[in-house]
């Protein structure tokens, strides 16, 4: 998986050609997952079954802390962006997972054209709302791809995630 090509294909595609930019960048990589392990009766439909899993809201549970977080976080005026590696499929996750409402836009890499770490993904989302990168803060839960990309376009950044401890135990980056 970390040896494959950023999912970023950029502007300059319409929808239908990114979903297919995007559905056959992942079906090389399942590939590429199993490769010398065998071989599928039928790859075609084990890919698609495993694609379509992956989409299902049903099939992720959202932190139980999440929902009651971003509602503060939203009652108290801060503007909320989603910065994604993942795909077009992450559009549904989120809104089948109730949590699209809190989010002013969501900018993902294979729209984009650059993916995490690249600073050019970070700026694109600050555009999308003429946000200060001196003024904004990215949470994400990669030291790489989060810490250090939003740190190279001047945003201060913490890596939170399972594994890190308390909180207050977070890796936090300031810019500059």
């Amino acid at each position: 998986f970390h040896a494959s090509p950023a999912l970023a294909f950029g502007p300059g595609h319409s929808a239908s050609e990114l979903r297919q930019l995007e559905r056959q960048w992942w079906r090389e990589v399942v590939s590429a997952t199993f490769a010398g392990l065998g071989t599928f009766s039928d790859f075609d439909s084990y890919f698609t079954a495993l694609f379509d899993f992956f989409a299902d809201p049903a099939h992720w549970v959202p932190d139980p802390a999440a929902a009651p977080l971003l509602s503060h976080l939203t009652e108290r005026d801060l503007g909320l962006v989603v910065i994604s590696n993942f795909g077009h499929r992450l559009y549904g996750i989120l809104d089948g997972l109730g949590l699209a409402t809190y989010f002013d836009s969501v900018t993902i890499s294979s729209e984009a054209g650059y993916a995490k770490p690249s600073p050019k993904l970070f700026g694109a989302a600050l555009g999308k709302h003429a946000a200060a990168a001196s003024e904004s803060l990215h949470i994400g839960d990669s030291e790489r791809l989060d810490l250090h990309g939003a740190a190279a376009v001047g945003m201060a950044a913490v890596v939170v995630g399972p594994g890190r401890g308390r909180p207050d135990q977070a890796m936090v980056r300031r810019a500059g």
